[in-house]
């Protein structure tokens, strides 16, 4: 007589997602995550490279690597809420998950901004910039590079001044972050492509290498694409950001 109990055949149901589980581990997943992003920093740092499809590669890596540790963290969270015997709410609240990889986001997005913000004090106050690029008769003059620098400059000030507000109320769980950070991530995917069409008005940059025109415009676009839902429906958010 059968038990019913027991598995039939050599691979009973689950043995393939425990056989992968223990291999891996949540601790695995977060070393090897954490060693991509080191990885993938230090060869930026030593090697940097303007082609398009080096500088995709490395952002599937990077995404590669938050994606395991952000799962690792998750991982570890779940099984510690188990063994507190947590209820669904508890095990969703705070900063695990994607959240991980959204707030390594936007801090690493200011610490950019704040770089090019300092970058281009310099010039801006000196004025040469301006004058050589926006006073008729000058060689490199045209009536949108004006439009340009002022969006280039305006938006970047405007990530330095935005992004600490946006990531205050992310590490203070704030109920207004969803909207706020919805909101920016419009903003400037709404001012990336503002940024193409003005690059294309102008005779001299329409030589430009097309990719590296539109790689940021791609990028924004699919941070909105991908953030935007997960904000809105995503359990974790409405748990966490309650304050």
């Amino acid at each position: 007589m059968t038990n019913a109990t027991q598995p039939v055949g050599p691979n009973p149901p689950g043995s393939n997602a425990g056989r992968l589980y223990r291999v891996l581990t949540p601790d695995t997943a977060m070393t090897i995550g954490a060693w991509l992003l080191c990885m993938t920093g230090f060869l930026s740092l030593v090697t940097p490279s303007d082609v398009a499809a080096s500088a995709i590669f490395r952002l599937c890596l990077v995404a590669a690597g938050f994606a395991l540790y952000g799962y690792g963290r998750a991982q570890k969270h779940r099984e510690h809420a188990v063994k507190s015997a947590g209820s669904a709410t508890e095990y969703f609240n705070g900063l695990h998950g994607w959240l991980i990889l959204l707030g390594v986001m936007i801090s690493i997005s200011l610490i950019g901004s704040v770089i090019q913000a300092v970058s281009d004090m310099p010039r801006i106050l000196a004025g040469k910039i301006w004058v050589e690029f926006t006073t008729p008769g000058r060689p490199a003059y045209d009536p949108n590079w004006g439009r340009l620098l002022v969006l280039d400059w305006g938006g970047n000030l405007l990530a330095v001044a935005l992004l600490p507000v946006v990531l205050a109320s992310f590490l203070q769980k704030r109920k207004v972050f969803p909207p706020v950070m919805i909101g920016t991530l419009v903003i400037f995917a709404v001012l990336a492509g503002l940024r193409v069409w003005l690059v294309g008005q102008i005779p001299s940059l329409q030589f430009h290498s097309q990719s590296a025109t539109l790689l940021p415009v791609l990028f924004t676009s699919g941070q909105a694409a991908v953030w935007i839902p997960y904000l809105r429906i995503s359990r974790r958010v409405k748990a966490t950001f309650v304050n």
